[in-house]
């Protein structure tokens, strides 16, 4: 699979999803990965998100991000890159309140797991491991 994301939900059943090529998530829209979904990505390859990443698992039931490579390796796929309006918004006591949100999440093999750019992001209970980089952010400061 590549190509834009409308509002779409990842099913365990249908689990794994194979990334082909890049996959973009519209701003407006959401992509909700629901627990126990495995999704590998081929060589180069990267999931943008300009909207939303709604990917919760359960502490028995993780959502894993991974290498399609048959020995897989770091930086064999570019990562999760979350733009300025892909972020997450958290409330006065450091809760998630609405927006993107990764929890109980692994993410492997990447050159950079996660790619935050510009914006405030909501990760808990999750793991990155075997990544080039586990988490960049950036920020663009005029």
């Amino acid at each position: 699979m590549s190509g834009t994301i409308n509002t779409s939900t990842w099913s365990a059943s249908n689990s794994p999803y194979i990334v082909t090529g890049n996959i973009l998530v519209n701003s407006g829209e959401t992509l909700t990965i629901e627990p126990g979904v495995t999704v590998q990505f081929d060589s180069d390859t990267y999931l943008k998100v300009e909207g939303a990443l709604y990917a919760v698992g359960t502490s028995s039931s993780y959502i894993t991000f991974q290498s399609n490579a048959a020995s897989p390796d770091k930086s064999d796929w570019k990562g999760i890159r979350i733009r300025s309006t892909g972020g997450s918004t958290i409330d006065g006591s450091q809760n998630y309140s609405s927006g993107s949100q990764l929890k109980y999440v692994k993410i492997k093999h990447a050159d950079r797991g996660l790619y935050i750019h510009d914006t405030g992001f909501h990760l808990s209970y999750s793991e990155l491991s075997t990544n080039n980089m586990a988490i960049e952010i950036d920020s663009s400061i005029c």
